[in-house]
């Protein structure tokens, strides 16, 4: 039926989940679900994954799950954000480094310049 790799349609793919569905389709019309990752050309745990989120959230569960991280142990405490952004809004038209110096913050005050967008900056 489908010549191509799995993963190549889906890149070249505009609406994904209908791919997906036509899926989860021919597993519930031939009940069979090797049969169904060979005619999709995928293996059997993809299909045993597209199958269970149908399953438990529908059609709408049949879309990419974000891959961003749900915490980031690493990241700026926001009381130090909300200092940083007052000092910097204090002295405009100082660097990274003398803020640093005269707000007395001893952080990387560069790199949470970046994080943040130079937006708040102005």
């Amino acid at each position: 039926m489908y010549e191509m790799e799995y993963y190549t349609m889906m890149l070249n793919c505009k609406n994904k989940k209908l791919l997906r569905m036509k899926m989860i389709m021919h597993v519930k019309e031939y009940n069979n679900i090797a049969f169904t990752a060979k005619v999709f050309n995928t293996t059997r745990k993809t299909v045993y994954k597209w199958l269970k989120r149908y399953t438990e959230k529908g059609y709408e569960g049949l879309l990419d799950l974000s891959k961003r991280p749900k915490h980031c142990p690493k990241e700026t405490p926001k009381e130090l954000k909300e200092k940083i952004i007052a000092a910097k809004k204090k002295y405009k038209s100082l660097g990274a480094k003398q803020v640093n110096i005269l707000a007395n913050l001893y952080c990387l005050l560069y790199t949470i310049y970046i994080r943040l967008g130079r937006s708040f900056l102005y």
